[in-house]
């Protein structure tokens, strides 16, 4: 049983310890570069990451126009209206990327043979080729063929976007 009526020797050890000081710590280390050649690896990594984020957006930006013509023709195949817009979203994204003069006179089957040749397995077929011919002369695409056709289309006209190369 402990009273009240302690020493500070028995609280705190032995008597020896009164009367020290505490050890000064050292500086704390600091984490930013002192020499000019560290100072130089920071620059050239901040500007190379600078510059790595400035390709990536510019080709971001430059292939907006493929992420537009993927939604408005996803939103066609949605909505199941304006069918007869996949031919324009088509020849519009074509011409964005290809020289004017090898893209504006294709016209039908040529159209559709010079899209296959821009990938490495071809998607559409002659039937597609005369559909894709009448869509933006009719005045109900449904009445060419069906939703389900439509759609086909639709699909592979998104593959050729994801897909073709320059």
């Amino acid at each position: 049983m402990t009273d009240n009526s302690t020493s500070a020797s028995e609280l705190f050890g032995s008597n020896r310890m009164w009367g020290l000081k505490e050890i000064p710590l050292p500086d704390p280390v600091s984490y930013f570069p002192e020499t000019v050649g560290w100072l130089f690896l920071v620059v050239l990594f901040g500007l190379f990451f600078c510059i790595l984020i400035a390709i990536f957006l510019r080709r971001w930006r430059q292939k907006a126009y493929l992420r537009q013509a993927i939604r408005d023709l996803q939103e066609i195949s949605d909505q199941q209206l304006n069918y007869s817009q996949i031919p324009l979203i088509l020849r519009r994204t074509a011409l964005q990327q290809y020289d004017r003069d090898e893209v504006a006179s294709l016209r039908g089957r040529s159209f559709t043979d010079w899209l296959n040749n821009k990938l490495k397995q071809p998607v559409f077929d002659p039937q597609d080729s005369a559909l894709l011919s009448a869509l933006p002369y009719t005045l109900s695409e449904k009445s060419l063929t069906d939703i389900a056709t439509l759609n086909g289309l639709v699909q592979k006209s998104i593959v050729w976007l994801k897909k073709h190369h320059v």
